[in-house]
């Protein structure tokens, strides 16, 4: 049990630091509210998948390298089957090129 509170802290503890670090969350309380109220409620990978639609939107910057690598231990360690991750990856990707 002690481990799996380990776990579940670790894991919110990231999101909060993904919270802080990704750029421009934080002014959009369409967003925000929703990401505080799936980490409040250890939904965490409905938070993730909230904070990846975020940063596909085509307003947001891309996301920055070590909050991707962040992200994409999360998405491993709840064993989370989606695309975003590839999408946020040719967003990067584009981005670093010149492209849209």
């Amino acid at each position: 049990m002690a481990n799996l509170d380990h776990q579940l802290r670790h894991v919110r503890d990231q999101m909060l630091s993904l919270r802080e670090s990704v750029p421009g969350l934080k002014r959009d309380t369409k967003y925000l509210e929703l990401f505080d109220e799936f980490v409040r409620e250890c939904e965490f990978g409905l938070a993730l998948g909230l904070l990846c639609d975020f940063l596909l939107e085509p307003n947001s910057p891309p996301v920055r390298s070590d909050d991707l690598d962040r992200i994409w231990s999360l998405r491993a360690l709840m064993r989370l089957d989606d695309a975003n991750i590839e999408k946020l990856m040719r967003k990067t990707d584009m981005a670093g090129q010149g492209g849209s």
